[in-house]
């Protein structure tokens, strides 16, 4: 048998449960009263934690990127140089692979740092 603080009211207008009945069914005697803190706090923890690995995990990826196409940019030159050598599309290339190793590395760097 339901008590009457938690009989369901299909009335738009009157509130499903009480205040008193909401907390008796969201507490838990069987849970110590500090748990529930302890929980949030742990999970703040745990965001905080996933966070970094993610964010070292996103400059490693974009570090492997840079350097990918550092090596797109010296095999560009390469080519450049034995098929027709136009000079400033060689030094374009070269300036582009440089750049882009230079971000790589950057990425590393920064990778390693993330706190």
């Amino acid at each position: 048998m339901l008590s009457p603080s938690l009989t369901v009211s299909w009335s738009p207008l009157a509130p499903i449960l009480t205040a008193a009945a909401a907390i008796r069914l969201y507490y838990n005697l069987s849970v110590p009263a500090n748990m529930l803190p302890a929980l949030w706090r742990s999970c703040g923890v745990t965001f905080r934690a996933l966070w970094r690995v993610a964010r070292q995990v996103f400059h490693e990826f974009a570090g492997a990127m840079f350097i990918v196409f550092a090596a797109y940019g010296v095999l560009a030159a390469w080519r450049q140089w034995k098929t027709r050598p136009v000079l400033w599309l060689i030094g374009i290339a070269i300036v582009y692979a440089l750049m882009m190793a230079i971000f790589g590395l950057v990425s590393f760097r920064r990778a390693r740092r993330v706190r």
